[in-house]
């Protein structure tokens, strides 16, 4: 969203602003039902371990499963990021004004949503939209490592 701003003497200015202000106050109950629904809708996903698009997603790699198989402790089927189930439970949300900020405990979480080239870790997206800038690694302090930004 960009908003932009037309005025001409102080007085306008400040009128213009209040205006902004209250919309942003009026947008916070809606944002934080955007962000439970969200992040509903990412559990969802992992769960059917389906992408946005109803894709299921790519299977795991050969030497993932060999690396799964011969630990004795753990026993078949190995679903896709739900296998401990930390995924799943480390999703949350935090509303600011006009943004929605949703994250997982989980470092991965990023990577599986984002675009960016792949080496290892094949995307599993959650939600329908990705975060290009979780893959620039200097900037992943901007982007809280683990956290999708979103600006209204």
């Amino acid at each position: 969203m960009e908003i932009t701003l037309k005025s001409e003497g102080l007085n306008a200015v400040i009128e213009q602003l209040k205006r902004f202000e209250n919309y942003g106050k009026l947008m916070d109950p809606i944002l934080r039902e955007t962000a439970v629904l969200l992040t509903t809708y990412a559990k969802e996903r992992i769960i059917s371990a389906t992408n946005p698009d109803d894709s299921p997603y790519q299977p795991l790699a050969d030497s993932t499963m060999d690396r799964l198989e011969s630990n004795k402790k753990l026993k078949p089927p190995y679903p896709i990021l739900r296998r401990s189930g930390n995924m799943v439970r480390g999703f949350f949300s935090k509303v600011e004004p006009l943004v929605i900020n949703i994250g997982d405990s989980m470092h991965y979480f990023v990577y599986h949503q984002g675009n960016g080239p792949r080496t290892k870790i094949p995307r599993r997206a959650a939600l329908p939209f990705t975060d290009d800038l979780a893959w620039r690694p200097k900037d992943r302090a901007v982007n809280f490592g683990k956290i999708l930004r979103i600006n209204f």
